[in-house]
């Protein structure tokens, strides 16, 4: 990491000899301290340089951004201060740590405790760099290999975290207790994902809050269904029932319950595009491997323009994360073209494709060979599958994969060995169960209840959706297991 420009530090009331101040002083000259007060008061050029400090390559820093990277700053500083303690408490003393550092570490000043401690300097991964040197990522959404030397860090350049440093503990301010923030290592890019991403439902206690616990037990029974990925915080998960940090939290809980194993894709739509862009950071910053967006429904997007210009606003809070677009007419009643929405999109450099949840199979069937072929276009009507294949899909996100996945492999499987009729009898079945689901209140509720009967306790859905009573749920199951469906659970 290049050398840190000299700058002044943020006076703490506890230094010794120095009087309260809310200017900075100078204390060692590769070091600063900021505090919410100084950052603030930073032109644009000193924010970048102060992020580049820190390993960052911010996107374009204007009015509406920099309030976003005024606090990923002081987030980052944060990181590293804790980070370099964990690294401390590893060794036999301060003292032995510092002597063995070469070339000398750099001493900076806590502002949490007004004393010295010594701290190495931050450490960029090799794929960081490269990434960094190339103004980007190798292309408009690829992700680069992870280094063998930084195990714990995200392997996202610019927008996510590169500190190698010992996972830190968060405490939830959900149900759930202290869990581990972990950073995906995943082995694959979000546009290498084929076959089934589950859109993840939201644990939640008979009371409404979120329940973490449940989601490492969710997660291994989707890696043993065959699942690729997971979908997090989008409409099968009610994502725009709950509060930004409760969003954040189920991503990290998802992040390091998939530990590689699953592709991530987090949901980050919102009515605010402030909240957006907020969700879009922290995404970056704790190694999701993709973001979507939904239209906003209260205040909707007129046009293909007007939508284009939201997800660009989104993708300059996290540029360098691959953006999928989540279409999905049937909840938003936006009526825009999608095709004009492809046309514009593209300006977008981290633009990697589309959800598409709409059962028009032509215009799916358009857009997939928009751009020749180059966008990432993921089906997401569980009941058209076998028609999807036909058009081309590869990559399949919906609610009741994470049901029964078993039954869809099984169609995809029938499709690519040529047994047409054997895929239409299984696509059929799957719509009979779906039709039940929809009887018994919907995929939402009903589902829920389908997957607490496969052994995932996922709860009830939060208000104003409600579970159907234990006599519907028994009666459910009951008919479920009348057609067969046993077998595919």
């Amino acid at each position: 990491m290049p050398p840190k420009r000299s700058r002044a530090s943020v006076a703490h009331s506890s230094d010794p000899g120095v009087e309260p101040s809310s200017k900075k002083v100078k204390t060692d000259s590769t070091s600063t301290v900021w505090t919410k007060d100084s950052i603030s008061k930073l032109n644009y050029d000193e924010l970048r340089q102060a992020l580049k400090d820190f390993g960052e390559n911010p996107g374009p820093i204007s009015d509406s951004t920099k309030p976003m990277y005024e606090r990923l700053l002081l987030k980052r500083q944060q990181e590293d201060l804790a980070g370099q303690k964990a690294e401390l408490a590893t060794t036999t003393s301060a003292a032995s740590f510092s002597s063995s550092l070469s070339p000398p570490a750099q001493v900076r000043r806590s502002p949490a405790a007004g004393q010295h401690s010594t701290l190495s300097p931050s450490s960029r991964t090799p794929a960081r760099e490269a990434a960094t040197q190339s103004g980007g990522l190798g292309s408009p959404w690829s992700r680069p290999a992870a280094s063998p030397a930084s195990s714990s860090s995200s392997s996202f350049s610019s927008a996510s975290s590169s500190f190698v440093s010992a996972p830190k503990q968060r405490t939830s301010t959900v149900s759930g207790g202290a869990y581990a923030r972990k950073a995906a290592k995943p082995a694959i890019t979000a546009q290498d994902t084929r076959g089934l991403v589950a859109a993840t439902y939201t644990p939640l206690t008979t009371s409404g809050d979120i329940h973490l616990p449940v989601i490492d037990q969710y997660a291994d029974f989707l890696v043993d269904g065959g699942v690729s990925g997971v979908f997090v915080n989008g409409s099968t998960g009610e994502g725009v029932k709950f509060s930004v940090d409760e969003r954040k939290d189920l991503l990290e809980k998802w992040i390091g319950a998939a530990s590689g194993r699953l592709s991530v894709f987090a949901h980050v739509g919102a009515e605010s595009i402030k909240d957006a862009q907020e969700m879009a950071i922290h995404a970056a910053e704790v190694g999701a491997h993709a973001i979507a967006v939904i239209a906003p429904t209260m205040f909707k997007p007129r046009t293909a323009e007007h939508m284009v210009d939201y997800c660009a606003a989104v993708a300059l809070a996290a540029p360098n994360v691959p953006l999928y677009y989540y279409h999905i007419t049937g909840l938003t009643g936006c009526q825009f073209s999608i095709e004009d929405f492809l046309d514009l999109a593209v300006r977008i450099p981290s633009f990697a494709g589309v959800k598409y949840s709409d059962a028009d199979l032509a215009l799916f069937g358009a857009c997939r060979y928009h751009s020749d072929q180059t966008l990432h276009m993921m089906y997401g009507k569980d009941e058209q599958m076998l028609a999807a294949l036909v058009m081309g899909a590869e990559t399949f996100v919906g609610s009741t994969y994470t049901l029964y996945p078993k039954l869809y492999h099984a169609i995809a499987k029938a499709f690519h060995a040529g047994h047409l009729e054997e895929a239409r009898e299984l696509q059929l079945f799957s719509w009979k169960v779906v039709k039940l689901l929809l009887r018994f209140g919907g995929i939402i509720p009903a589902g829920r209840c389908l997957l607490e009967h496969v052994g995932v306790p996922v709860g009830p859905p939060r208000v104003p959706d409600r579970a159907p009573d234990a006599a519907n749920a028994k009666l459910m199951i009951q008919e479920l297991k009348s057609i067969g469906f046993a077998k595919w659970m």
